[in-house]
């Protein structure tokens, strides 16, 4: 066997960890394809998720294929974020406009998320203004976004979210994102 043949061996095993790790996909619609293996991942994993709800993800990435940014993080900010827009965008009775936008851009050294998704109802928080959770009778606030709060705050980065005419916006902006190799 010889030295290309491993190499390939070892990355189709890496490959089928990350599938196994991930779970059985149904179908890989492949809607994000930026080269970043971790948000591509991330993405695409949960469109599947999210179309087994009628919702439908228009992604945008303008990202470099790496980024100085652990997986950890990403996976917490971006997979916490896709859960609450999944998760609010369900329950949206209008199937046309269960969309959940997810745009990544990557400029001057930042990277710039933002999430877009509709949502039915109100929107609750308390009297510093800060959201509450819809699960146990709105008593405490989101464990998603406080984690993804966390993990900005973590990386020294900013996070502001915003919500009106039934539009939920999360813009997250990381510094120092881009990998020197």
């Amino acid at each position: 066997m010889t030295q290309y043949s491993i190499q390939l061996r070892d990355i189709q095993l890496v490959q089928d960890g990350i599938r196994q790790l991930l779970g059985e996909i149904d179908s890989f619609d492949g809607l994000a394809t930026s080269g970043n293996l971790v948000i591509d991942s991330i993405i695409n994993y949960k469109a599947n998720i999210a179309k087994k709800n009628q919702i439908y993800f228009s992604v945008e990435l303008l990202i470099p294929q790496t980024l100085n940014i652990d997986a950890i993080s990403i996976c917490q900010i971006v997979g916490n974020a896709l859960d609450n827009a999944i998760e609010a965008t369900a329950k949206v009775d209008d199937v046309a406009k269960r969309i959940v936008q997810i745009g990544m851009n990557y400029k001057q050294n930042a990277l710039f998320i933002q999430i877009v998704n509709p949502y039915r109802g109100e929107v609750v928080t308390d009297s510093n203004g800060h959201l509450m959770s819809s699960k146990r009778n709105f008593r405490t606030e989101g464990i998603g976004l406080q984690s993804i709060m966390s993990v900005v705050e973590k990386n020294q980065g900013s996070c502001i979210v915003g919500f009106e005419n039934n539009q939920f916006r999360l813009r997250v902006t990381l510094y120092d994102a881009k990998d020197e190799l």
